[in-house]
């Protein structure tokens, strides 16, 4: 059974999915994103990359996470994901031994 991993994130993000809402589950073996339909897990060994966009300075009050596909084809988007969840965020992507890039 896969657990939340604590030293990060203690809780799931409210985020959004294409265009459905749900939470995002920081896991120790990936992401996954649940809502009332489909569920969808990434897993971190799998991942190509990750990006992080409309996080630099602005006043945007939410940014956009970004995983790379292994393929090289599209990545996967969770959009609108507070400002406040950034640096705990990154601290979860760089211990799966990713670099997370701001795009």
């Amino acid at each position: 059974m896969d657990i939340p991993d604590p030293t990060h994130l203690t809780r799931p993000l409210q985020i959004i999915f294409q265009v459905t809402p749900g939470l995002l589950y920081p896991l120790r073996s990936g992401l996954a994103f649940v809502t009332t339909s489909k569920p969808l897990f990434l897993a971190a060994s799998r991942w190509d990359g990750v990006s992080i966009g409309r996080a630099g300075g602005g006043t945007n009050a939410t940014f956009d996470l970004v995983i790379g596909a292994p393929d090289g084809g599209a990545g996967t988007e969770f959009s609108m994901i507070s400002r406040e969840e950034l640096p705990a965020l990154q601290e979860y992507v760089a211990s799966r031994c990713v670099a997370a890039s701001r795009i």
